[in-house]
């Protein structure tokens, strides 16, 4: 098992996805009918860590969409903030938006409402994402990220007027 994901990784690593992406699902194939559920669910997120890395976010992307499927609903929100950030990638920042919005949804934090400040900024959403920023600042006040990109939104509005 652990040597169809070596060679899944190597595939991917020299640019040959299709083999890769065989290797990686034999591997999880695998964890699934002999290893337990949480051990299936680490191999889904390493193996998504491991092709975002290697920018293959659309691979990523295939993989989160199977982790939804064995998450339970509590956890469902950091893979939609995952997914988010792939398809922001991607450039796809309208439907990283919809997937940043499931996550608060399902669980009001500083971390969702600080990407998806982020993500507006990115569509040229200044208004929205000072909202959402505000926003993430009162649920963490000590979350320097959130800090900085209110800060930022903050002078881009004042500038745009």
């Amino acid at each position: 098992m652990a040597e169809e994901f070596d060679l899944g990784s190597e595939n991917i690593k020299n640019g040959n996805d299709e083999a890769g992406k065989r290797y990686i699902d034999r591997g999880l194939q695998s964890l699934r009918a002999h290893f337990s559920r949480n051990d299936l669910i680490g191999a889904y997120y390493k193996t998504c860590e491991f092709l975002e890395y290697y920018l293959r976010y659309e691979l990523a992307l295939e993989y989160y969409n199977q982790l939804l499927e064995l998450k339970r609903a509590k956890e469902k929100p950091s893979v939609y903030d995952s997914i988010a950030l792939c398809y922001a990638h991607l450039n796809d920042i309208d439907k990283a938006i919809e997937y940043q919005r499931r996550a608060i949804e399902s669980n009001e934090n500083c971390k969702f409402y600080s990407n998806l400040g982020w993500l507006e900024m990115i569509r040229g959403n200044v208004e929205e994402a000072e909202r959402m920023l505000k926003k993430a600042v009162e649920l963490d006040k000590k979350d320097d990220i959130a800090k900085t990109n209110y800060e930022i939104s903050k002078t881009l509005l004042s500038s745009a007027q």
